[in-house]
C-alpha cells in the first residue's frame, strides 16, 4: 500500500537537489565563517547582527535537512553504498555548519548580556532570539577554559571506550540454554524476551535463572566498567562547575533537582496499583508462591487480535478524534504525503522504528497491536513536527527533551482507550487494559525504581566511594523489595539483572523521563476529555517546540510539573483502569492474593 512508503520529495526532489545543498552551503561556510568575526568587532551594529544570526540558522536549516534526507534514504536501503554515502555526507555538512554555530554562539557570549539586551530593545525582529540568546548566557556559565575543555574531552572518550567494553561484555556472554520439549534451546539476545514470557513456568524459570547467573559470574568485571564511568562523569562535573552529576544531567533544560524528588515521592504512594495489579494477575495465572520470573506472562486469553496495515487509517481517525477535527487532518495528510514508511521491505533497516522532522521509519511486520501502536505513536511525533516547524524558527522547532514524547504517548492512551471501548467482549477488553496497566509498570514503576538506583549509586560516588559489586546488588535488590513489596519470592539470582540496564552506562539520569512523559500524557489526555484543556491550547503546546524551557512549556497546558499534586494526578488514569481490571476479574472470579507483611510506602 504506497501510502505508507515514504516520499521524501518535501525534503529534496533527487539525490541530486540534495548534493547541491551540501555544495551549496559548503561554498557559503567560509564567507560565513568571516562574518561571525565582527560580533567581536565594537562597530557592530543590531542590523548586521540579526543578518548574521538569519543566516546562521538558514544553512543550519539546509544542513540539518540534508543530514536527515541522508539517513533517511540509508534505512530505506541499508546495503546500498551510495546510501551509506549519502547518509555520511549529510552528517558531515550538519557537523560543520554546527561548529560554526557554537563559534557563533561563544561570540555571542563575549558581546556580554548587556549589549545583546540593547540590540534587542532596539531591533524588534531580534525579540523572537530572546529565549535563544537567554540559554546561551545561562549556560555560558558551565563552559570549561581550553585545559579543561581538553580534560573533559579525554573523558568523554574513555567513557565511550567503557561503553564498548560494556556492548562487547554484553554481546559474548554465554547466557545458557533450556530444555524445551526435550531438546536443548540455547538462550540468545534475539530469543531471551519470548523465553521469559513463556507461559510454561519451568522455561521461563529455567531462562530466568540461567541469565541471572551468567550475569552474576560477571559481576566484578561490570561494576569495574560502571564504577569508572561514575568516576569520568564526575570530574567532567567539576571540571564543568556543577554541584553533582543529577544537576549536571537536568540543566540542559532547566530542570530542578525537585522533580525527581516529587517523582519518586508520588511513585512510593502510587505503589499499591502496582501490588493490587501484580496479584490479580497471579491469581488470574493460578500461581501460588510467584517469583519475579512470574511476571512478565500475560494472563491466559482465548482473544486473538491483527491489524491489517489498510485498517490503520480508520483507527487513528476514530482513536483521534477527541483532538479535533484539525489534528486529525493533519495525520491524514501526512499519511497521504508518504510521511510513514511502515511496509516490510528487505532492504529496510530491521530493527528500529523513529521518527525524523516530520518522517516516521518503522516495519509493520504482522499487524499485533505493537504495530498499530508505533503508528500511532509515531504520527504523534511527525504532527509535533509539522506544527513546530510551521510556527517556530529553525532553531526552536525540535521539543525539548522532557515535553518531547507528550504528542505520542497521548496518542498510545486515546488508542488504547478506543480500542477498549470497541470491544466486543469481557477478553478483549482485558487484552486492552493490560496492555495499558503494564505500560504504566514498564515506564514509569521500573524506570522510576532505576532512576532512584542512579540516584543512590551517584551519592555513593560524590561521597568518594567506590561502586564494587557487592554494593550495586545489594542496592538494587533492597529496591526490587521496595517497589514489588513481599508478595514475591526473590531469587538468589533475582538482584543480578541490574547489569542489563544499558542506559546507565550509556546515560546519566534518562530513565526518568519515560515516567514524566506518560504521566504528563495522561493528565493531557484527561483534562481534554474532562473539557478542562482545549483542544486548541494543546496545539498551540504541540506548535510551540523549545521557544521556552519545558516546564514553562507545560504551563500552555495548564500543568505545573513542579507540584507534587499535579504528578500524583498523572495516576488518575491508572487508577481508574485498575478499578475495572479489578471488576473484570471479579466477574472471572480471580480474587486478589493476601498483601501481606508490605511496608507502606511513606516507611520506606
Amino acid at each position: 500500500m504506497d501510502l505508507f512508503k515514504w516520499n521524501l520529495n518535501e525534503l529534496f526532489a533527487s539525490p541530486e537537489d540534495f548534493y547541491a545543498c551540501i555544495e551549496e552551503v559548503k561554498n557559503a561556510l567560509p564567507t560565513f565563517n568571516s562574518e561571525i568575526e565582527e560580533l567581536a568587532k565594537s562597530d557592530l551594529t543590531p542590523q548586521k547582527f540579526l543578518s548574521i544570526l538569519k543566516k546562521s540558522t538558514l544553512l543550519r536549516e539546509k544542513a540539518y535537512k540534508a543530514w536527515c534526507y541522508g539517513s533517511l534514504v540509508y534505512y530505506k536501503d541499508v546495503k546500498n553504498p551510495e546510501c551509506l554515502k549519502m547518509k555520511k555526507d549529510g552528517e558531515s555538512i550538519n557537523s560543520e555548519i554546527e561548529k560554526s554555530a557554537t563559534a557563533l554562539e561563544r561570540l555571542i557570549v563575549g558581546m556580554g548580556e548587556d549589549r545583546v539586551g540593547d540590540f534587542i530593545s532596539r531591533t524588534e525582529d531580534l525579540v523572537e532570539y530572546k529565549h535563544y540568546f537567554d540559554d546561551i548566557f545561562r549556560k555560558s556559565k558551565h563552559i570549561p577554559n581550553a585545559e579543561d575543555s581538553a580534560e573533559i574531552q579525554r573523558c568523554t572518550a574513555r567513557i565511550n571506550e567503557l561503553n564498548a567494553e560494556y556492548n562487547a561484555l554484553i554481546k559474548g556472554m554465554d547466557l545458557g540454554s533450556v530444555l524445551i520439549d526435550g531438546e536443548e534451546t540455547e538462550i540468545t539476545a534475539t530469543n531471551i524476551a519470548r523465553l521469559l514470557a513463556s507461559s510454561d513456568r519451568e522455561t521461563r524459570r529455567c531462562t530466568y535463572l540461567s541469565v541471572n547467573r551468567a550475569y552474576r559470574d560477571k559481576e566484578n568485571d561490570f561494576a569495574r566498567i560502571l564504577d569508572e564511568i561514575y568516576d569520568l562523569r564526575l570530574k567532567i562535573c567539576k571540571l564543568q562547575d556543577y554541584s553533582s552529576m543529577l544537576e549536571k544531567s537536568l540543566y540542559e533544560e532547566n530542570i530542578p533537582a525537585s522533580i525527581i524528588t516529587s517523582l519518586i515521592s508520588s511513585v512510593h504512594d502510587n505503589l499499591g496499583h502496582l501490588w493490587k495489579y501484580l496479584s490479580l494477575k497471579i491469581s488470574g495465572l493460578k500461581i501460588e508462591e510467584p517469583h519475579m520470573y512470574d511476571y512478565s506472562v500475560p494472563v491466559s486469553s482465548d482473544f486473538k487480535v491483527s491489524y491489517p496495515i489498510e485498517d490503520t487509517i480508520d483507527i487513528l481517525k476514530g482513536a483521534l478524534a477527541p483532538l479535533g477535527e484539525k489534528y486529525v487532518e493533519t495525520v491524514l495528510t501526512l499519511i497521504r504525503n508518504g510521511h510513514i514508511d511502515a511496509e516490510p521491505d528487505e532492504k529496510k533497516h530491521q530493527a528500529i522504528t523513529f521518527s525524523w522532522m516530520s518522517y516516521s521509519f518503522m516495519n509493520y511486520k504482522s499487524g499485533s497491536y505493537a504495530d498499530l501502536k508505533n503508528v500511532a505513536h509515531e504520527i504523534g511525533h511527525d504532527v509535533n513536527d509539522v506544527y513546530s516547524l510551521v510556527s517556530q524558527l529553525f532553531i526552536y522547532f525540535l521539543s525539548t527533551n522532557f515535553c518531547g514524547e507528550t504528542a505520542s504517548i497521548s496518542n498510545e492512551i486515546l488508542l488504547n482507550d478506543y480500542l477498549f471501548k470497541s470491544s466486543m467482549s469481557e477478553d478483549e477488553k482485558l487484552f486492552y487494559l493490560m496492555k495499558s496497566i503494564e505500560n504504566y509498570i514498564s515506564s514509569i514503576y521500573r524506570p522510576t525504581m532505576y532512576t532512584e538506583f542512579e540516584q543512590i549509586l551517584c551519592s555513593e560516588k560524590e561521597k568518594g566511594r567506590t561502586l564494587t559489586g557487592e554494593f550495586i546488588t545489594a542496592t538494587y535488590r533492597e529496591l526490587l523489595e521496595r517497589y514489588y513489596g513481599d508478595m514475591p519470592t526473590y531469587d538468589e539470582e533475582t538482584p543480578y539483572e541490574w547489569m542489563r540496564i544499558g542506559h546507565i552506562y550509556r546515560w546519566q539520569f534518562y530513565h526518568y523521563q519515560y515516567a514524566t512523559g506518560l504521566l504528563i500524557a495522561s493528565i493531557v489526555v484527561k483534562h481534554i476529555r474532562e473539557g478542562i484543556l482545549s483542544v486548541e491550547d494543546y496545539i498551540e503546546f504541540l506548535s510551540s517546540g523549545c521557544k521556552d524551557y519545558s516546564l514553562e512549556l507545560l504551563k500552555i497546558l495548564g500543568i505545573d510539573f513542579e507540584s507534587a499534586d499535579v504528578i500524583s494526578e498523572g495516576f488518575g488514569l491508572l487508577e481508574a483502569k485498575m478499578s475495572e481490571f479489578e471488576r473484570i476479574m471479579t466477574a472471572k472470579n480471580v480474587k486478589m492474593k493476601k498483601l501481606v507483611n508490605i511496608q507502606s510506602p511513606e516507611s520506606n
